[in-house]
C-alpha cells in the first residue's frame, strides 16, 4: 500500500481515527472481515503474525472508533471475539478494494 491507499481507506475512517489510523488496524479490520462471522482475538493476532498485545491496543481503538466490537467470551473472560460494525464493514471493503487494486 501506498499513501494514496492509506488516503482512501482515510476517507471513509471516522474523523477522530484519522490521525492514529495504523496498518495494524487495517490488517484487523481485514482478518475479522474475511471470517464473516466473530474471531477470537488470538486467531486474528495468529492469522496476522503479531504479538497478541498489540492486537489487543489495536482492537481496543478500532471498538473506541466504533469500527469493532469486541466481546468478552462467556467461559472464559480473557478471550474476546471481535465482530465488526457497520462502519467497520464498510473501512474494511474500502481497504479490499484498495489491496485488490495494490495486488
Amino acid at each position: 500500500m501506498n499513501v494514496t491507499d492509506i488516503q482512501a481507506i482515510l476517507r471513509v475512517a471516522p474523523e477522530e481515527a484519522r490521525n492514529t489510523f495504523t496498518l495494524r488496524m487495517v490488517g484487523i479490520l481485514l482478518v475479522v472481515a474475511e471470517s464473516n462471522v466473530p474471531i477470537r482475538l488470538r486467531d486474528a493476532a495468529e492469522r496476522l503474525g503479531i504479538p497478541k498485545p498489540a492486537t489487543t491496543r489495536g482492537s481496543k481503538s478500532l471498538e473506541r472508533f466504533g469500527l469493532l466490537e469486541r466481546n468478552r467470551a462467556q467461559k472464559d473472560m480473557r478471550d474476546c471475539w471481535l465482530s465488526l460494525t457497520d462502519n467497520g464493514r464498510m473501512v474494511a471493503d474500502v481497504a479490499r478494494t484498495v489491496q485488490r487494486r495494490a495486488a
